[in-house]
């Protein structure tokens, strides 16, 4: 999180701001002392204008800890946050097949199938 706040030219204090926590929050997500909850999370992400995957998927070195993040996140949620992030992936699960799904069909009428 702290590069993607550097890269985008932002104090802890101004993001801060925009996801409605301390500074002090901020550098303790920073430092994996503390993780925000899903709404502050939520507002982390849309302040810095990045793919949600950067913090959800541990798909490069540069962001090692986005996996653990995600799930110490998500233990600290009540229920009702629990099942709206499950329900979520679910949803997303389903579009990501569909869009598969598509493409294969594009793909075969391309191949004249």
């Amino acid at each position: 999180m702290k590069e993607l706040r550097i890269q985008k030219n932002l104090t802890q204090e101004t993001l801060g701001d925009y996801a409605g926590v301390s500074a002090n929050a901020i550098g303790q997500f920073e430092r994996g002392i503390m993780y925000p909850n899903f709404e502050t999370l939520y507002r982390i992400i849309t302040a810095l204008n990045v793919d949600a995957n950067l913090f959800f998927l541990d798909v490069s070195s540069e962001y090692p800890y986005s996996a653990r993040l995600f799930a110490e996140t998500v233990k600290s949620m009540e229920k009702e946050e629990k099942i709206a992030v499950s329900k979520f992936l679910s949803s997303l699960s389903h579009i990501i097949s569909l869009t598969r799904e598509d493409e294969n069909i594009k793909t075969l009428e391309d191949d004249g199938m």
